[in-house]
């Protein structure tokens, strides 16, 4: 692409670093996304570069799996790595027409050919349905024209047969980051994002408050007479620096109700655990606002065996309203409930010698 990079950069000094700087990554399934505008000689050479330096971490070859028209798991593809380039012409193809090649035709070398089984970097077109070793990318504009079309659905079912790419546009000319949840959400498995110390990210810390109250109308999975024990977990997830969380009390037997009476207050005791009240305070430090998600888990706790869900809800947090809110909770299949949850929300933007609140 027309990315600056430091003049004099050694291919091989890079990937041995790359992996060197994050060895677990090595447990994981890493992909090398390579822009191949290189000549013939030049990948011959990369494909050396690439097999001496990665040795047997390198897939060279499709694993072979029960259903050859899906790719491989995660699991499948552990201490692997996988070059990601465009799919173009071989050379003995374009040799075999007896045609006058340029320096810089879009060819592949059969040597660096074998080291695409997948991910073979395609255009994007919403008519095609690509297979398994092909990796479509369209850029940010197209991605944004195609969240404002009715094409959305369509969209989500190429992104479950193949690995997408998304690209920033060309206006960002200040390498800012898109921000990547909605390309998540609709099934983008790969989002460009640029690391430079230089960009101009506003990337300011952000400390939550919330005030979890109480619960209305929680019910059940199946009914029972066991009383419920109700309990909120408040979970964060974006770098790995955001990942936390944190849990009130469980309202045990809605205070202390022993066995004898749990049977003649059956009715009023399943109300008051329905209906909970918590007044506890939780507190997130979050490194990345834009990329953190929040989500509110009621549980019912239990002695025996695992606590049950009795509704969740997830949101962005950057999406979050501050202030007084009730939480319109979903069951475990997705649908929604009549069950909400109140809290009170605070959020205030970190600096080094002050909090602003939102």
């Amino acid at each position: 692409g027309f990315l600056e990079t430091p003049k004099g950069l050694d291919a091989e000094f890079s990937i041995e670093r790359t992996l060197e700087k994050r060895p677990e990554l090595r447990k994981y399934p890493v992909v090398l996304d390579i822009e191949n505008h290189c000549t013939f000689s030049q990948q011959k050479e990369m494909a050396r570069i690439l097999k001496e330096v990665l040795g047997d971490y390198l897939l060279t070859e499709a694993i072979f799996t029960d259903d050859p028209t899906v790719l491989p798991s995660p699991d499948e593809l552990k201490y692997k790595v996988l070059v990601r380039s465009p799919q173009v012409t071989p050379l003995k193809a374009l040799q075999s027409m007896n045609l006058q090649l340029p320096l810089w035709t879009k060819a592949v070398e059969p040597e660096f050919d074998k080291l695409l089984p997948y991910l073979r970097n395609v255009l994007y077109d919403t008519k095609t349905n690509y297979s398994c070793i092909e990796s479509p990318q369209l850029s940010e504009f197209t991605f944004d024209n195609i969240t404002k079309s009715k094409n959305s659905h369509d969209f989500i079912k190429q992104t479950q047969g193949s690995v997408m790419r998304v690209y920033p546009k060309g206006t960002r000319q200040d390498s800012s980051n898109m921000n990547p949840l909605n390309m998540w959400n609709l099934g983008v498995q790969m989002v460009n994002s640029e690391f430079n110390p230089l960009a101009s990210n506003d990337v300011s810390k952000q400390r939550l408050t919330l005030r979890i109250i109480s619960a209305q109308y929680l019910s059940r999975r199946t009914p029972t007479r066991d009383i419920v024990d109700p309990y909120v977990k408040v979970f964060t997830y974006g770098v790995n620096s955001d990942c936390q969380e944190e849990k009130t009390r469980a309202i045990i037997d809605n205070g202390g109700l022993t066995e004898t009476k749990k049977i003649v207050h059956c009715t009023n005791d399943l109300l008051l655990g329905l209906n909970p009240t918590w007044n506890e305070t939780i507190v997130f430090e979050i490194s990345v606002p834009e990329l953190c998600l929040v989500r509110f888990v009621i549980f019912d706790r239990d002695i025996i065996g695992f606590d049950d869900i009795l509704g969740s809800f997830c949101l962005p947090l950057t999406t979050i309203q501050t202030g007084y809110r009730h939480i319109h909770l979903r069951a475990m299949d997705d649908n929604l409930t009549y069950s909400t949850l109140f809290v009170h929300v605070d959020v205030q933007h970190l600096t080094d010698d002050s909090c602003v609140r939102l």
